[in-house]
């Protein structure tokens, strides 16, 4: 079973709208040629989809993943309007892959580039897990880590201390928790549970500066994960070309 994670695309209703010098249309199709030539079973976009909440974005979103020939399935980030969404297709909160499980979350806070689960959301979590067999991932945008850089800190997830609270009484542990915002890939574990971050579709966070920087010398890309019947394989960052 293989799932590809692509995160923060960032499309604009206008498909020449550039985001920080980059042209977010011209990066997705860019995503779609190179994933046109994997073989994936699932395709997860994990958040800030669009840069504008507009529904002519979700609309060419869901027409590029459409044509992939491929189950797919989409949470919110900040920068999305949820509601939109909606409107367009239902976000992820459970789907069966094989043995496998995948809940997505949705941190999205109102007019705040942070995020939050809450404990209604968390409490549903808990029941669905403990209702289900075997194993299983959790998505949400906002990753529920320390964040790697200090600027970081004032976008990060608020409730991280509940969601691990949530998670540490589970019977079983999920094996990963993929996330993006941060448009940087990150890995730690945290107990039996691996915590992976996607780079961005759209720009890459330089995650060494203690200020907001780009770093434009790293191609986009998209997270790779190979899962056994019962554990997590391997992950990988694949950089894509844009032409």
């Amino acid at each position: 079973m293989r799932l590809i994670q692509l995160s923060d695309i960032h499309l604009k209703a206008d498909p020449a709208a550039e985001v920080r010098g980059s042209n977010p249309e011209q990066r997705f199709r860019a995503a779609l040629r190179a994933l046109g030539n994997e073989r994936f079973d699932y395709l997860l976009l994990c958040g800030d989809v669009s840069d504008d909440g507009s529904s002519r974005s979700y609309q060419r979103i869901i027409e590029g993943c459409d044509a992939l020939g491929v189950e797919w399935g989409w949470i919110p980030g900040n920068h999305d309007d949820p509601a939109e969404m909606v409107r367009h297709r239902p976000l992820l909160q459970e789907v069966r892959l094989g043995q496998w499980r995948l809940f997505g979350l949705d941190s999205w806070v109102e007019g705040w580039d942070g995020g939050e689960v809450g404990a209604e959301q968390l409490a549903a979590l808990e029941s669905r897990v403990e209702a289900s067999d075997g194993p299983y991932l959790i998505a949400l945008h906002h990753p529920p880590i320390e964040p790697p850089t200090r600027w970081m800190g004032s976008i990060d997830l608020r409730d991280k201390g509940d969601f691990w609270a949530c998670i540490d009484r589970l019977s079983l542990p999920p094996a990963a928790v993929l996330s993006g915002h941060i448009h940087t890939p990150v890995a730690q574990q945290r107990g039996a549970a691996q915590v992976l971050t996607s780079p961005g579709c759209v720009d890459q966070f330089d995650a060494h500066q203690d200020e907001f920087t780009i770093d434009a010398t790293l191609l986009p890309g998209y997270l790779v994960v190979t899962l056994d019947e019962q554990t997590l394989r391997e992950w990988q960052v694949v950089r894509f070309p844009l032409e």
